[in-house]
């Protein structure tokens, strides 16, 4: 995969170090130097062509929202295990649901059959309000099919989406929410 395409497509928040785990896993080919080295000057190369912007800590996707916080970085990570493990994966970070809710990113993979979820990073968030984003996405699921055959167009009768939830907090599992402390 080129590293325009994986900056373009999930990434937009990143660090060195991160970039240096993308080279070390076959991201971008690596002529006899280190990997940390070869993805800090492709990321330069890339801020030079006006595609990202180095911020005094992280380097961004142009016009991208965020400063590089704890959050932001962490769910780049996650999002680099999911394009390791599926490198076709489909993935809108942030996307703005019609009922007005935010997720961190939808994920479609495709295998066998295709597997759809939310990916929501919490850390920080309270149970009661992890609990009311679960009710929002159950009580929208309608919205949440069109939204999924408008951005993705895939067309499925017996459509289901799993709330994907990546945290140290004790969140009950049950149908439709899977809880994870990483992707990997």
């Amino acid at each position: 995969m080129k590293v325009s395409a994986i900056i373009e497509k999930v990434i937009y928040i990143t660090t060195q170090q991160l970039a240096g785990f993308m080279a070390t896993n076959g991201c971008w080919s690596v002529q006899n130097k280190s990997h940390l080295k070869n993805s800090s000057k492709q990321l330069n190369k890339h801020t030079k062509n006006r595609i990202i912007e180095k911020l005094p800590h992280c380097y961004r996707l142009k016009g991208a929202r965020g400063n590089g916080d704890h959050h932001a970085l962490a769910l780049t990570d996650q999002l680099l295990q999911i394009l390791l493990e599926y490198p076709e994966a489909l993935i809108y970070r942030e996307p703005t649901l019609p009922f007005g809710r935010k997720p961190d990113a939808a994920v479609l993979i495709k295998k066998k059959s295709y597997q759809f979820f939310f990916l929501e990073y919490e850390d920080k968030n309270s149970l009661d309000y992890i609990e009311g984003k679960i009710a929002d996405y159950q009580q929208n699921e309608k919205e949440v099919c069109l939204w999924f055959e408008n951005n993705f167009g895939i067309k499925s009768p017996n459509f289901c989406f799993h709330i994907l939830f990546i945290t140290e907090k004790r969140i009950p599992e049950r149908e439709g929410i899977l809880v994870r402390r990483t992707y990997a």
